[in-house]
């Protein structure tokens, strides 16, 4: 379920901090780095385990289907403030024992868009694909607008790429374009490392 718990429960948190710089992170288990812009106050694990319940629960009720997700690796989780969020998770992929990856992911999109639906009665869901690259690497891009009235109230990116080993998934939420520009530019001047 990567980077969808933290999504779905976002609507139910708030927090703001203001400051001009970035921080740089790197993450040793796929050679990532990025520089995080320091408006984004990173998550402490009771924060993520509470969003990440919050989504799991409406994931479930949503789908009526039973969420298991002991192995996802949450590499960072930040926000900007209640609507404006970053989070990056690895799943360990095995692609001789588990469903061929285009399926899975396909089924990913499918539980977000539902449950997505059903989490905001009144508006309007819209979504679409596309592949991106990020420091060379190819991934799914599955962006979802969230409308109230026809107006987009905020948009979702959910990205994901098999690599070492590991579904490799990175999402964003944002209401705003000023914070999807440092989001995509911190996505666009990230590095790997061999």
């Amino acid at each position: 379920m990567r980077t969808v718990f933290i999504f779905v429960a976002i609507f139910l948190s708030n927090s703001i901090v203001a400051q001009d710089s970035t921080i740089r992170y790197v993450f040793k288990e796929i050679g990532w780095s990025i520089n995080l812009p320091s408006e984004f106050t990173v998550l402490d694990s009771s924060e993520r385990s509470i969003m990440n319940n919050l989504g799991k629960k409406a994931i479930e009720d949503a789908n009526n289907l039973t969420v298991d997700s002991p192995e996802i690796v949450t590499l960072i989780s930040t926000r900007e403030n209640s609507l404006n969020y970053f989070e990056a998770t690895l799943t360990p992929f095995n692609s001789r024992k588990d469903e061929d990856y285009k399926l899975a992911t396909q089924e990913l999109k499918n539980i977000t868009y539902k449950t997505m639906v059903e989490s905001i009665p009144g508006g309007t869901i819209d979504s679409f694909s596309t592949l991106t690259k990020i420091a060379g690497l190819t991934f799914d891009r599955f962006t979802i607008l969230f409308k109230i009235n026809g107006k987009v109230q905020f948009k979702m990116n959910m990205l994901s790429t098999l690599y070492k080993g590991y579904d490799f998934g990175i999402g964003y939420l944002y209401s705003n374009d000023r914070t999807m520009s440092k989001i995509e530019a911190m996505l666009e001047t990230s590095k790997f490392s061999n």
